[in-house]
């Protein structure tokens, strides 16, 4: 018997004081199924007081018994090391790899798409896509969501195998395959299970766990950014000598020295506080903590902050609008303190701006190459979606195909004017009709979701084949998803039929 779930120790809740009993007699006689629920009971201190020896010696008795869900516990405990047992239990990928191959065999579901993860990814094991394939399709047809979502992300990435998977499973099965968000959302998931295994981990001692658990709270990755968690993680993987621990807490108390001296005034502190925010160095990238942080230095007459606030003012950012009148009076005030690269900066900004005001003449004479770059210079130059929008729309409406897409791209998105998908989708169709493949492939998807037109999946596989036809791979691989869609209708049709 399978006991398995997400959370392991959810078994543990069918058993009552009064049952517990029967299940260590069980146990006791050899049952898999109750070794399995009595290392459980030892490992969490339920029914009986907490010992992690005992709870490994009875979940390995009921692996080596045939219980699948042991074995994929085992194998999860040889792959990351046995906490405070690791003497006994690893790690060791050889038997990791083992436990997991015997779950997976016996049908576990879970440990299937373990194993196809470990093989997709290569990152514990060798790489090898053919065997990733093979395991997330066993689970998929026991009707594992997830491991059709690894599926579909591998045949998008371009994989044959995956494809071909795809297109067995849709003949065999009446539930839809996975859509592109399941992909998406199957690598949320994965993440979520991640983190939560090795913090499992972490909790029972392994250094290698909380140093990775300590980095993923330190990048906010997988989990919200938590400097204080970070630091905590980190100091037990060093308590315990991992190599690369006592670096990042090193490197972390650098940075919180530099952010103590500039909180106290520093104003060289404070400017390179400014600049870990706006390049996202070893913090999150924050472009109003950054021109916060120039600001105060600027204010004590440093002469690097009115330079790097000239660079975010020259460029602009999202939240903040390129503006050549800001940037140049900050270049000039750092001019004024003597800094040396200022003229270059002045030299671009003079000319981007003859540029801009030789394509303005001609955009306004009617020139719709010179409209469309208008466009996409006040678009990403210039971060003023408004301006951008206008110079499309004169470009569009003489018949532009790349103005076309991108207004439509403008609407979809509403960026620079209210969003609106069934405009969209007319300009998207007006560029796709001049043979701009982007287009193309937009408006087949917009046709396959039933956005801002009739849900379409004979018109999208049109228009995905003529954006394919010019080597969208992208395209190419919704077609193959589509086309499993229908031989899964057709099968089912005929089943009913007979």
């Amino acid at each position: 018997m399978d006991t398995y779930q997400k959370n392991p120790f959810n078994v543990l809740k069918q058993i009552t004081d009064a049952s517990f009993p029967d299940i260590r007699a069980q146990a006791e006689r050899g049952d898999a199924d109750a070794q399995y629920k009595l290392g459980l009971a030892y490992s969490v201190g339920r029914f009986v007081e907490r010992d992690e020896a005992q709870g490994l010696a009875w979940v390995h008795k009921a692996a080596e018994n045939g219980n699948a869900s042991a074995q994929f516990v085992m194998g999860g405990i040889y792959l990351f090391g046995g906490g405070k047992m690791a003497d006994e239990y690893g790690p060791d990928k050889t038997k990791a790899t083992a436990w997991f191959r015997k779950a997976a065999e016996q049908g576990n579901v879970t440990a299937q798409v373990m194993f196809g993860m470990l093989y997709e990814r290569g990152k514990d094991f060798k790489q090898d896509p053919v065997q990733a394939v093979t395991w997330y399709s066993k689970a998929a047809g026991q009707g594992s969501q997830l491991a059709g979502a690894a599926l579909r992300h591998m045949a998008a990435r371009g994989s044959a195998e995956a494809k071909n998977a795809l297109r067995e499973l849709a003949k065999q099965q009446t539930a839809t395959p996975p859509t592109p968000e399941d992909a998406r959302q199957a690598e949320r998931d994965v993440a979520t299970e991640r983190i939560a295994m090795i913090e499992k981990i972490a909790n029972e001692g392994e250094a290698g766990a909380q140093f990775t658990l300590g980095m993923s709270y330190k990048d906010g990755e997988s989990v919200a950014q938590d400097e204080a968690k970070a630091i905590a993680w980190l100091s037990k993987a060093a308590a315990q000598g991992h190599p690369l621990a006592k670096n990042e807490l090193q490197r972390l108390e650098v940075w919180r020295d530099l952010r103590d001296r500039a909180e106290k005034g520093d104003a060289d502190a404070q400017v390179e506080v400014g600049e870990r925010y706006s390049g996202g160095y070893g913090v999150k990238l924050d472009i109003t903590q950054a021109i916060a942080w120039y600001k105060k230095a600027d204010a004590q007459g440093n002469a690097d902050a009115p330079y790097f606030l000239g660079r975010i003012y020259e460029n602009g950012h999202i939240g903040v609008e390129q503006d050549d009148a800001q940037a140049i009076a900050w270049y000039r005030k750092a001019a004024e303190r003597g800094h040396d690269n200022v003229q270059d900066a002045l030299n671009r900004i003079a000319a981007r701006a003859a540029i801009l005001r030789d394509l303005r003449e001609r955009a306004e004479k009617g020139d719709a190459d010179a409209q469309l770059k208008l466009g996409a210079m006040h678009q990403s130059q210039r971060n003023d979606d408004r301006q951008a929008v206008v110079w499309y729309a004169k470009a569009a409406e003489q018949g532009n195909a790349a103005a076309q897409y991108a207004l439509g791209q403008m609407y979809q998105l509403g960026r620079g004017l209210e969003k609106d998908e069934t405009k969209a989708a007319a300009w998207f169709r007006q560029a796709a009709e001049q043979g701009k493949g982007d287009a193309q492939a937009t408006l087949g998807k917009m046709y396959e979701e039933g956005r801002g037109v009739a849900q379409d999946d004979a018109q999208a596989i049109i228009w995905l084949r003529k954006a394919a036809a010019q080597g969208n791979d992208w395209a190419k691989s919704e077609i193959e998803w589509l086309e499993a869609k229908a031989d899964q209708r057709k099968a089912a049709s005929k089943n009913q039929g007979e």
